[in-house]
Formats: structure tokens, C-alpha cells, sequence
């Protein structure tokens, strides 16, 4: 019986959880959950929140995977973040107008072209959180014709630098 596992690393400010989820192929799931908290003294520079941070980050993994307790090697890491460790950005751009209709692969374009973002930093997320044709929100836009148009993005990303760091210590941990 084969189990899907997931390892979720939650990182926030403050603490890092880690929740290693367990499914077996019959559905039924098991959960390991460990949380510690980033010690962090507000008269040191920014470099050492960030160590500290990836040193709690490798004891969480290490911990969620501890061989003691025979538990298995994820198969997929998942990490969510948490301010500081992200920015996200609500942004509305005007759609240009399309005489065959509104088509997604335009709004893809307008959305790479929103996402041109400096070197030091990488996307993590952008999602359409709305579309709006002709004065009216829409949940099914494709092929609609309309003189005015405009989608309003959500958009997420994080310092080059900390995804290098984190990416560092999953793999040091689990490879």
C-alpha cells in the first residue's frame, strides 16, 4: 500500500511549523505535526534573523522526518510563507480591446508583462482575483465582446536570496 506524503513548511515571523500529512492509498491520512519558535534579537543585523531562521527551518525538517518515530520521507515539499517573507501586491491594469473577444491567452500576456519583476526577486504566485467587462464582473469572459475592460491581479513574490536559502536547507536535510 503505497502512501502519498507532503511536507508542509509553514514559515512565518516568528515560528516555523512543519506538518508532515500522511495518505494511504484507501484514503485514510496521518498527520506529524512540529512547531518551534525563530529566537531573534532585535539588536542583530538582518543576516542573523535570517540564519536563525534556516537553523530552526533544518531542526523542523529534521524533526518531521525524525527515523525514531518511523516516519517516512516526504514526496513533495510544500512551503508557505508568511510576511516578512513575502510581499504580495493587488494590482488592476486596463485590458486592451480584442475585436474577436475577450480571450485568456491576452490576459496571460498582460499578466507576464505585470510580472517583469528585478533580478533579486521571484514569483511565486499571481493569480486573476477578478475580470471586469464593460462596467461588469464576469466569471466566464472567454470569447465576450466588450469596449472597456480590466482584471485586477493578485501578485506574490519573495527575495531570490531567502528561496535560494530555504531551497539550501530542504535539500541539505532530505537529500
Amino acid at each position: 500500500m503505497h502512501k502519498s506524503n507532503i511536507l508542509f513548511l509553514i514559515i512565518r515571523s516568528g515560528n516555523i511549523t512543519g506538518l508532515l500529512s500522511s495518505r494511504d492509498s484507501n484514503g485514510i491520512s496521518e498527520y506529524h505535526e512540529i512547531k518551534k519558535n525563530i529566537v531573534f534579537d532585535n539588536t542583530k543585523e538582518h543576516k542573523s534573523f535570517d540564519s536563525e531562521t534556516y537553523k530552526v527551518l533544518e531542526e523542523i525538517i529534521e524533526a518531521s522526518i525524525n527515523k525514531n518515530l518511523n516516519l517516512p520521507l516526504p514526496d513533495k515539499v510544500v512551503c508557505i510563507y508568511s510576511s516578512p517573507w513575502f510581499v504580495s501586491q493587488i494590482s488592476e491594469y486596463s485590458l486592451p480591446v480584442i475585436k474577436k473577444g475577450f480571450s485568456y491567452s491576452s490576459l496571460k500576456e498582460l499578466a507576464s508583462d505585470a510580472s517583469d519583476l528585478d533580478d533579486d526577486v521571484v514569483l511565486i504566485e499571481q493569480n486573476v482575483e477578478s475580470i471586469i467587462l464593460n462596467g461588469y464582473k464576469t466569471n466566464k469572459p472567454e470569447g465576450q465582446k466588450y469596449t472597456e475592460g480590466s482584471s485586477t491581479f493578485i501578485t506574490s513574490w519573495i527575495l531570490s536570496d531567502t528561496k535560494k536559502g530555504i531551497e539550501s536547507v530542504i535539500h541539505k536535510v532530505l537529500i
